[in-house]
């Protein structure tokens, strides 16, 4: 992938974030300008998530809902989701962030309502 595809993919993972995880349909920002396109939907709709993109995948993090720990992936070549190894705390309102060939989550609230933790996990996908 060049730098202008990672771009393209960054700004395509913030529309995830903003305009679709609540619900069970993916739309995208990328098809032309102004316009949106309908992808494959999330498998597990839910909200209070963490999104981060690795490798060229979008990767989808805990929630509110009773999948506070599902960790799903978006291959936006092929179209489709791939479930992964729950995360070991189910949370929502975490933060995530990619440090090398890692996924770092961090924080986030083990309990419906507002509630905070410390918990710092990684998660490193296989190739």
């Amino acid at each position: 992938m060049t730098h202008n595809d990672y771009a393209k993919l960054s700004r395509f993972a913030s529309a995830i974030v903003i305009t679709a995880l609540a619900h069970s349909t993916l739309s995208a920002g990328e098809p032309a300008p102004g316009k949106w396109e309908i992808l494959a939907p999330l498998p597990s709709a839910r909200t209070e998530v963490a999104a981060v993109e690795l490798g060229g995948h979008i990767y989808v993090m805990g929630g509110y809902e009773k999948n506070g720990d599902l960790v799903e992936a978006y291959d936006p070549v092929n179209n489709s989701w791939q479930g992964w190894a729950p995360m070991p705390t189910a949370r929502h309102g975490l933060g995530a962030a990619i440090v090398g060939s890692s996924i770092y989550v961090i924080s986030g609230g083990p309990k419906p309502g507002a509630t905070f933790s410390s918990v710092n996990e990684v998660f490193a996908p296989a190739n």
